[in-house]
């Protein structure tokens, strides 16, 4: 079945539906394929909040062996949205190295404590 573009009309014409074309595709490979990317895809779509896109690229050309045979090959590309990646904070010091600890600011004299012991401490009633 075919419908005629300009007039809409439904063509009786003897055409083998895309969707069963697409499950002969490799012996059912590419179909099986595009499944799997597509369930990878809406998983990073709803993963990130960010689109993506799926998309198969089918190209024909003629066969050198028979006028009527043609070779059908294709590609599937994902493209999947990425994660925003966090970001880092570091400080840059005089010689422009990158660092955790403000360069310019004056350090506490902090030191380690050790734990206390529960000899000496009551419980809270």
């Amino acid at each position: 079945m075919s419908i005629d573009p300009e007039t809409g009309e439904i063509l009786d014409v003897d055409r083998f539906p895309f969707a069963a074309w697409l499950q002969d595709l490799r012996h059912g490979a590419a179909h099986a394929e595009l499944t799997d990317a597509l369930v990878e895809l809406v998983a990073a779509v709803q993963t990130t909040g960010k689109a993506g896109e799926l998309r198969l690229t089918v190209k024909v050309r003629p066969s050198d062996q028979h006028v009527t045979q043609v070779i059908v090959t294709d590609d599937v590309e994902v493209k999947a949205p990425k994660p925003t990646r966090p970001i880092s904070l570091f400080f840059v010091d005089e010689a422009h190295n990158l660092t955790r600890e403000d360069p310019f600011q004056q350090r506490l004299p902090l030191r380690d404590v050790p734990p206390q012991t529960r000899a000496g401490l009551k419980e809270a009633q």
